[in-house]
């Protein structure tokens, strides 16, 4: 991974320095914040295969003495969740600086669309047995979904909100984005389990 780890910390201090110094946090800045940290939820779990994709190493993969689900989920999980406590601190400041908000509302979508971005590099990554083209992808739907304001044909998993949410604002969207990144991240293990052709 080398210096590359260290890009979801470096976007979570370009997020959080401006939040803390900032006297008034205002909700449309939630937008930067969503177009720009939230997507990082798939860095670590995409870079974790840099050395089996990139760099030549994919029949290391069925070699090493231990169970596959180590390579795969238990892997990213374990990323993810330091992403998590990254999200978790960004979400708590952004609770004490939007006087109006609810720490739910903020949770719920912002965590769920995480678990998205996560299975969705996780299983991009283990489908093409390629790093590049999952951030290739990501990039695009991101981009897509931001300069086009959702308006694309396809799942729409970001909130683009410009006001402080509700729990009953992003409810709905924050249940689908979670049970697809589940099944995004079983589906990731179940391509990482395929053999090499």
């Amino acid at each position: 991974m080398k210096g590359a780890f260290f890009l979801p910390i470096g976007l979570f201090l370009v997020i959080i320095i401006p939040v803390l110094l900032a006297e008034n946090f205002q909700p449309y800045q939630l937008q930067f914040f969503e177009f720009l940290f939230i997507p990082a939820a798939c860095w670590w779990p995409i870079f974790l295969f840099y050395e089996y994709y990139e760099e030549g190493n994919r029949d290391l993969l069925f070699t090493y003495p231990v169970p596959s689900i180590y390579h795969g989920l238990q892997r990213v999980s374990v990323f993810f969740v330091l992403y998590l406590i990254l999200l978790l601190i960004l979400i708590i400041v952004m609770f004490i600086k939007l006087k109006e908000a609810s720490f739910i509302a903020l949770l719920i979508p912002y965590a769920t669309e995480a678990v998205f971005f996560a299975g969705l590099g996780f299983s991009l990554t283990t489908l093409t047995k390629n790093i590049i083209l999952p951030f290739i992808f990501i990039g695009f739907y991101v981009s897509g979904e931001y300069f086009a304001k959702s308006q694309l044909p396809w799942y729409h998993a970001m909130y683009f909100n410009t006001t402080v949410p509700t729990l009953n604002d992003v409810l709905i969207k924050s249940l689908s984005n979670l049970v697809i990144g589940i099944i995004l991240f079983y589906s990731g293990q179940y391509f990482l389990n395929r053999k090499q052709t």
